[in-house]
């Protein structure tokens, strides 16, 4: 059976103080729409409208079925905010705005604009800027890991040249200027590296 597309938008609509305006003054043509969500439905004999109930459902964490489960779990992995009143939901061809009792068919074109904000990224930036947040941590917790991983090479390098180190935080310039002073019976202080720091607080033994 031949599917049919289904897409979300967002209405971002604010007021000159920054404040969404469009779940209390409903949907003014010309308000700025982002199309955050688009998916494939089987329209089994139903309605645009019947298709557009499924889709506020999975919107609002209330699937219906299992496939709208899995849409739902995915619509919210994105970090995208609930369908309120003066958002759209397109149909096929149809695009019905979501009203206070129903649906509205949108006569009219839809203004459609690419905006990153909370709630609402576009699908071209998937997760939006707290799931963008969590993946530069845990990009920030693998540097760190290799950075513990360089720190065992220079403690086993400084042992065998009989020196000993206290280490705060460590970057691979750093590595090898603490190999280097080591070697050098010097100590080296207050050097900066891509954002990490190293301390050497004893020089070697007999310096």
């Amino acid at each position: 059976m031949t599917g049919v597309t289904v897409s979300i938008w967002h209405n971002v609509t604010r007021d000159q103080a920054g404040r969404h305006t469009a779940p209390l003054d409903g949907f003014t043509p010309g308000d700025p729409m982002v199309r955050v969500f688009t998916y494939q439905a089987t329209p089994r004999g139903r309605s645009p409208e019947a298709i557009a109930e499924d889709a506020f459902a999975l919107a609002n964490g209330h699937p219906r079925d299992d496939e709208t489960a899995r849409l739902s779990r995915l619509y919210y992995q994105r970090r995208l905010r609930s369908v309120q009143v003066a958002d759209l939901v397109v149909v096929g061809e149809a695009a019905l705005l979501v009203d206070r009792a129903g649906w509205v068919l949108l006569r009219g074109g839809i203004t459609e604009v690419r905006l990153d904000e909370h709630g609402t990224p576009p699908p071209g930036r998937p997760g939006g800027p707290g799931v963008r947040a969590a993946r530069r941590n845990r990009r920030r917790r693998r540097r760190h890991m290799s950075h513990q991983a360089d720190e065992d090479v220079v403690l086993r390098t400084l042992a065998r040249e009989g020196g000993r180190l206290k280490f705060s935080r460590l970057a691979y310039d750093g590595i090898l200027a603490a190999t280097r002073l080591a070697r050098a019976n010097r100590v080296w202080t207050g050097k900066q590296a891509e954002g990490w720091d190293l301390v050497l607080i004893q020089q070697k033994p007999g310096s």
